[in-house]
């Protein structure tokens, strides 16, 4: 488990959103640190699934039907994600499960609220703290969130040793069940992983949670779905990956039916 940066004294962070687009399409100018360096991110959807699994079934037009309007739906997604920030304060407590190099985990820690952000993978949860090393409010976990806990082999896609940054988005704790549209590469690296109801028991109410572990994430929602009031959190912003799993189409698709009638908490399935 990581732990938060030292507060050094005179910081400060702030964002300061500018031009006339809407806020999910903003550049972001960061300001922190004594030094007031700059650092912009820019947030912009991702682009459409480029292939869908060949077959009639009910696999391939859930599928189809969840890829037909995906870019939309991401922009709302993103709005909504937007809208829930403005709303954070330095009492909020946040999770970034995946957090990857750190963007969102930034965002969210701009607002002032507690972060607490999730990566498995050594080489990218180094660059993680490098990344929030400034940020007294972020802490930072060097593990995987899952359904339940349990030490878990790491796999990483084709072309990590060429570009791992720009792959390092596909690694993920999931195997391969003959479901995946491209085969990862296993390697030796073991990485705990911790249950996300854990998690959420051990850091109290949860303000905003982005998702993005890859294929591990359907396990949860399911929990979700059968007993919602067993976890305390608000809004939950996840990725879902039927394009990587074929196989989980169906029961996404079942999810977000099940869950745009849930009131509370807010699951939101069409994170980008």
């Amino acid at each position: 488990m990581g732990t938060p940066s030292e507060p050094k004294d005179g910081s400060e962070t702030r964002a300061t959103p500018t031009g006339e687009q809407p806020l999910w399409h903003k550049p972001f100018t960061i300001v922190f640190g004594r030094k007031r360096r700059l650092h912009r991110a820019k947030v912009a959807t991702a682009s459409l699934l480029s292939a869908v699994p060949g077959g009639l079934g009910d696999r391939g037009a859930a599928l189809l039907r969840r890829v037909e309007d995906r870019a939309p739906r991401r922009e709302q997604s993103l709005q909504r994600f937007a809208t829930r920030l403005e709303n954070l304060t330095p009492h909020s407590v946040c999770i970034d499960a995946g957090a990857n190099l750190g963007v969102y985990t930034r965002m969210m820690a701009m607002t002032g609220a507690t972060v607490h952000a999730y990566e498995p993978d050594p080489w990218t949860f180094a660059k993680l703290v490098e990344v929030c090393n400034d940020l007294p409010n972020v802490v930072l976990h060097n593990k995987a969130i899952g359904l339940t806990a349990g030490a878990v082999p790491l796999t990483r896609p084709e072309g990590w040793e060429e570009d791992r940054e720009a792959t390092s988005q596909s690694v993920r704790v999931v195997d391969d069940t003959g479901q995946a549209a491209r085969g990862p590469i296993e390697t030796d690296v073991v990485v705990d992983m911790v249950a996300f109801e854990t998690v959420l028991s051990e850091i109290g109410p949860v303000d905003i949670i982005k998702m993005d572990i890859e294929g591990a994430e359907l396990p949860i929602l399911e929990a979700i779905a059968r007993a919602p009031d067993r976890y305390p959190f608000k809004a939950l912003f996840v990725e879902t990956h039927e394009n990587i799993f074929p196989g989980y189409a169906v029961a996404v698709g079942r999810l977000v039916r099940l869950f745009a009638g849930l009131q509370e908490p807010v699951v939101d399935l069409d994170w980008p």
